[in-house]
């Protein structure tokens, strides 16, 4: 599917390479890593915006807890990227979240700075695509983006890269696929 020219595929995480919040892998997932020519750099780029939620709703004990820690959040990004082979200094996560009113989660003063706290980061935004790119030493031109959100298509368009659905490229028939449930998991 990908041709001699692309040097990079970014990958989304959730409802692109597992069920959103697990560590299920989605069919078509596992074969297509298994055969994957050992000429091309994967990358994953994923909003963990949970987290910023679980900030946010610091002083509310009920929500505050369904949300993951960066801790959390991180070990489950980092165990899926090993599943998969790839490598830790190709996994990007964003920590940033807008609410649908244009509003930005404050960034906790420990973590300013921080680059998964960039709001450039989170995507629809290029920022953890172009730091892929510029990681991996390939051009926009040379990469894809694999994903299943508009926000994955977007932040293709906004880094210069061609964007591939997921149900595309993993060969996803209709029913195979699932419907893509958000809600945080209490654990």
């Amino acid at each position: 599917m990908l041709n001699q020219d692309i040097k990079l595929a970014i990958f989304n995480l959730d409802g692109t390479l597992v069920r959103p919040l697990t560590y299920e892998l989605l069919p078509g997932v596992q074969t297509w890593f298994g055969m994957r020519p050992t000429r091309l750099a994967v990358a994953i780029a994923t909003n963990q915006g949970g987290v910023a939620m679980r900030h946010h709703y610091a002083y509310d004990t009920l929500r505050h807890s369904q949300y993951p820690t960066a801790e959390k959040a991180g070990q489950r990004v980092f165990q899926v990227a090993r599943l998969l082979n790839i490598p830790p200094s190709l996994v990007f996560m964003s920590f940033a979240y807008k609410f649908s009113e244009g509003i930005w989660v404050d960034t906790p003063r420990e973590s300013l700075g921080n680059e998964r706290w960039s709001r450039n980061w989170r995507k629809p935004n290029a920022g953890m695509l172009m730091a892929a790119i510029g990681r991996s030493h390939a051009s926009p031109q040379q990469t894809v983006m694999i994903g299943n959100s508009d926000d994955d298509r977007l932040a293709a368009a906004r880094a210069g890269v061609t964007f591939i659905p997921a149900k595309t490229f993993f060969g996803w028939r209709e029913g195979m696929a699932y419907e893509p449930h958000f809600a945080y998991a209490t654990a």
